[in-house]
């Protein structure tokens, strides 16, 4: 009796970046944002309570994971040094996800008066603002980039992600 083969998890495609045909649709696939949208509120449990921070940001179930602690302490510093001496932070983050890095960043630094930007994909920014009302969220390369922008009203440690529901 034999198997049918499955198909490969990864399969090589060309020369060129795909641009068209059935069931391209990259980080734009619904499946991405519904996955992201699963993983925020185990995220915001892990990073609000008392454990370590050994946790991936798109990736909480892994908790006590090595690689996740490398990454929260790597982050965790280079945010303590730009904020260093000041009571205001901007962040922007390119490709932010639903701003998981706004969260662990207000969990850290918690008297400093934080302003982040996510910069992602139009529908993540949609999910991204249900969560987290305080962040601004952008899908526009040019918004995130115009000189002088502001962008987002100042967030007080104080309030906490929502983890549902839509507004």
């Amino acid at each position: 009796m034999s198997e049918t083969p499955s198909r490969p998890e990864w399969e090589y495609v060309g020369p060129a970046w795909p641009t068209s045909g059935a069931g391209i649709t990259g980080w734009d696939h619904p499946s991405v944002v519904e996955a992201m949208n699963a993983a925020f509120p185990e995220f915001a449990r892990v990073v609000h309570g008392t454990g370590p921070l050994g946790v991936f940001p798109l990736v909480p179930q892994m908790t006590l994971s090595v690689g996740g602690h490398n990454v929260s302490m790597t982050f965790a510093y280079v945010l303590a040094r730009a904020a260093y001496g000041r009571q205001h932070l901007s962040m922007l983050d390119w490709g932010g996800a639903l701003g998981q890095y706004a969260v662990m960043a207000r969990r850290l630094m918690p008297d400093l008066t934080l302003r982040v930007t996510v910069k992602e994909r139009l529908e993540i920014c949609r999910v991204g603002r249900v969560h987290l009302p305080w962040v601004t969220f952008e899908s526009s390369d040019e918004a995130c980039l115009r000189v002088g922008t502001t962008w987002s009203c100042p967030a007080r440690a104080s309030s906490t992600p929502r983890t549902g529901g839509s507004s």
